[in-house]
């Protein structure tokens, strides 16, 4: 994941600017296919320092 190492980075920018950090996942249905999901612990916990 590209800002799993940013995580400091994005906390002072957190605090120094009092913004709140917000993340999406689009799943985007192709020629009808059935779309899944799965979120590892590393992404669930990356996710977790976000807020």
């Amino acid at each position: 994941m590209p800002l799993q190492n940013k995580v400091s980075i994005i906390q002072e920018i957190k605090q120094t600017y009092s913004v709140v950090c917000k993340f999406f996942i689009v799943i985007i249905m192709e020629e009808g296919d059935t779309p899944s999901l799965y979120l590892d612990t590393g992404v669930i916990n990356f996710a977790s320092s976000m807020y």
